[in-house]
């Protein structure tokens, strides 16, 4: 039976946790939030799937509760303000061989090395869940059409833009073999507004990305649109993707529509299982941490420059999550 540790049980920690119970493999579920609402969200979406009987779980309200020691498998699915240290007090009480960080990964900068150093410490292999290039569809569009320089562009309605912004970013790399290289945040709405999660910020307005190969993404956030396409332009096609729709139309550079693809992307609840049997197979998955943490510092950067510029003074955190 293969150990689980989940630090996390909100509404996406509890996806996480019912796609790795739908598994035939038995797996005895540690999972550890301080708080009872949501360790009652988890153990009820646990319950719901059929194969739950076939699986062992534990609730803990902190992680020094945890009865287990070794784990196959972490997943840190908490807010990025106190990521870092559950990330840390992890490694130091147990012995862990995987682990999954959600996104964004943390707030403040001096946290990403301190991370990375952490994960080389204690020898655990770091994942981060930035889960496009694990889509079939991503997969199948990388395989079949030539990707390097691309001209990349997504917008829609309030899309959270400070939270969601590494998904697309960490796609064009997986296309592209690219690296981002700069995030330009001056057109970004001279606005810092609340997110929806309590605490955190959000922002509207475009971000342009550029990457190594001369590869451009913008995303544009803005309540007045309501668009949810993301377009790339190559040196052969265009593509016009539309995720809500699960349609994606191909042209030619004279305009001709040449093909349509129908896919369907999978939920969270579909998608831990299936990076947990990569993982324990060797297969290519989610990005690791030394790749994520690259772009993630680029991206941070770049929004603590402009909400410094905005506030009049020097912010030290970015609080996104």
């Amino acid at each position: 039976m293969k150990n689980i540790l989940l630090v996390g049980a909100g509404q996406l920690g509890s996806r996480h946790l019912q796609s790795l119970a739908v598994s035939v493999e038995s797996f005895d579920f540690s999972v550890v939030d301080p708080f009872e609402e949501s360790l009652k969200i988890a153990k009820t979406r646990f319950e719901e799937v059929g194969n739950h009987t076939n699986h062992k779980i534990s609730l803990f309200k902190s992680l020094k509760e945890v009865e287990e020691n070794n784990f196959d498998l972490a997943i840190v699915a908490t807010n990025s303000g106190v990521r870092f240290e559950v990330l840390k007090t992890s490694l130091e009480l147990f012995k862990i061989k995987n682990i999954i960080l959600e996104k964004v990964l943390f707030p403040r900068l001096d946290e990403y090395e301190r991370a990375q150093l952490l994960i080389k410490e204690s020898g655990v292999d770091a994942w981060v869940n930035t889960p496009r290039r694990f889509y079939e569809f991503n997969r199948y569009l990388k395989k079949n059409y030539k990707w390097s320089p691309v001209q990349a562009k997504y917008e829609n309605k309030s899309w959270g833009i400070g939270c969601n912004s590494v998904h697309f970013i960490d796609l064009i790399q997986y296309l592209t073999g690219s690296e981002l290289v700069e995030v330009c945040s001056d057109r970004l709405n001279n606005k810092i507004l609340e997110s929806k999660r309590s605490g955190y910020i959000e922002f509207e307005g475009v971000l342009g990305c550029k990457f190594r190969d001369g590869s451009t993404l913008e995303l544009n956030s803005d309540p007045d649109l309501n668009a949810g396409v993301m377009k790339i332009e190559t040196s052969e096609f265009d593509f016009s993707i539309n995720d809500a729709k699960g349609i994606c139309e191909i042209f030619d550079k004279q305009g001709n529509q040449i093909e349509t693809k129908s896919f369907t992307n999978p939920y969270q609840s579909q998608l831990t299982l299936m990076t947990y049997n990569a993982i324990m197979k060797g297969e290519e998955h989610l990005p690791t941490y030394s790749e994520s943490m690259k772009e993630h510092v680029i991206f941070i950067k770049s929004l603590q420059g402009f909400m410094s510029k905005i506030k009049g003074e020097f912010i030290e955190v970015v609080s996104i999550t």
